[in-house]
């Protein structure tokens, strides 16, 4: 997937459960649920893949300039991963490279 992103036509939204937004962070909250995030070329840098998950930095708000902040998205919180080519027409579901509905959990109530 890291290196489809190396071509600008491949885009991809990863949904998960939740992601963690590492230190050094001004957030009080900073466990983000149910938040799918959108990865091409241009939206992720300095990819880690750990033993139990990736972490990056992405740019998560719309502001300028423009802050990245680092996040840990853990392997069992993905339960789908779509996979979108500009100048394709392609279903929902062709577009699926991996999905697991079973690995969908609602965030907790409170």
């Amino acid at each position: 997937m890291l290196i489809d992103i190396q071509d600008v036509r491949f885009h991809y939204w990863l949904y998960n459960n939740y992601f963690d937004i590492l230190p050094p962070t001004d957030r009080e909250v900073t466990r983000w649920w149910q938040a799918p995030l959108f990865l091409d070329y241009d939206s992720i840098w300095n990819v880690e893949f750990v033993e139990d998950a990736m972490i990056c930095d992405v740019i998560l708000q719309k502001s300028l300039p423009a802050k990245k902040e680092r996040i840990k998205v853990g392997y069992q919180q993905i339960y789908r991963v779509a996979r979108f080519i500009e100048g394709v027409n392609m279903t929902e579901k062709q577009s699926y490279l991996y999905s697991d509905s079973s690995k969908l959990k609602m965030p907790p109530l409170d």
